[in-house]
């Protein structure tokens, strides 16, 4: 799966294009281009959201907790999770240019289980 990252500091905003369907906490997102922020929310959690790419559109809020990266890197780095064959990657977590924590996407406690 391809995708475009392109990244924003102060929410974090980044614009992401995915090549094939993924699952977010909540839904599955087509293969289109979207932009994930951090919401202004109190600083003990981290709610994500997903808009679409003009920012009209919310598709998902949820909640995430913090991940940590050994390395840093200048571009914005998404993991993903093993998916049955068939089903959409789910994304695992998300990683801001130059930071070495991140964001751990936080599911329903069946989906994690799965």
């Amino acid at each position: 799966m391809a995708s475009r990252a392109t990244a924003d500091e102060w929410d974090q905003k980044t614009i992401f294009t995915f090549g094939s369907p993924v699952e977010v906490p909540g839904t599955v997102l087509k293969a289109e281009t979207y932009v994930f922020k951090l919401a202004d929310s109190s600083p003990e959690r981290t709610i994500v959201q997903v808009f679409s790419k003009d920012e009209k559109h919310l598709y998902a809020t949820f909640i995430a907790i913090p991940d940590e990266r050994l390395q840093t890197t200048g571009k914005t780095i998404i993991t993903f999770d093993e998916a049955p064959a068939g089903a959409p990657e789910a994304v695992r977590a998300g990683f801001y240019p130059g930071k070495n924590y991140g964001h751990q996407f936080v599911y329903p406690k069946p989906k994690a289980a799965a």
